[in-house]
């Protein structure tokens, strides 16, 4: 399951184009009627143990992203899965220099992992070629149960 908790946008700086992820041609994210009977057994029986502190870590990181997207225009998106949150951040790479840089300095270090991609090799929501970079924190852990 997947959750956006904040979405951010600047249409004076960018045009949203959603069709870009949500094309037309929905057959390219059709399973296999196998793949997706095998990937419904594998995600029975498992639950979601929330990993110590992380919630408190989320919610800050949560609050100072949102705080910082709309002081300098940045396009976000703040997603929640079972087991992660996910910050991506939209061409933002100029703002990491200057007084911005202890913040993505905290999530370099506090988030679980972190992607750099371009739009030509990522769906993004935004027109044109520029950069993602996304963060990832787990939250909670899967065990079989």
């Amino acid at each position: 399951m997947v959750e956006m908790l904040h979405s951010i946008r600047f249409p004076d700086t960018w045009q949203l184009e959603l069709d870009t992820l949500n094309g037309d041609d929905s057959s390219d994210d059709e399973l296999d009627p196998e793949l997706e009977a095998l990937l419904g057994i594998a995600g029975e029986n498992v639950e979601y143990v929330p990993i110590p502190g992380r919630a408190d870590q989320v919610a800050n990181l949560i609050w100072d992203t949102v705080e910082l997207a709309n002081s300098l225009e940045l396009n976000v998106d703040i997603e929640r899965t079972d087991s992660f949150v996910l910050f991506r951040f939209y061409d933002a790479l100029g703002v990491y220099l200057y007084e911005h840089k202890d913040f993505f300095g905290k999530m370099f270090l506090v988030c679980d992992d972190v992607s750099i991609t371009s739009s030509r090799d990522a769906p993004s929501p935004m027109p044109g070629n520029h950069l993602i970079l996304s963060f990832y924190i787990n939250t909670h852990t899967a065990a079989r149960s």
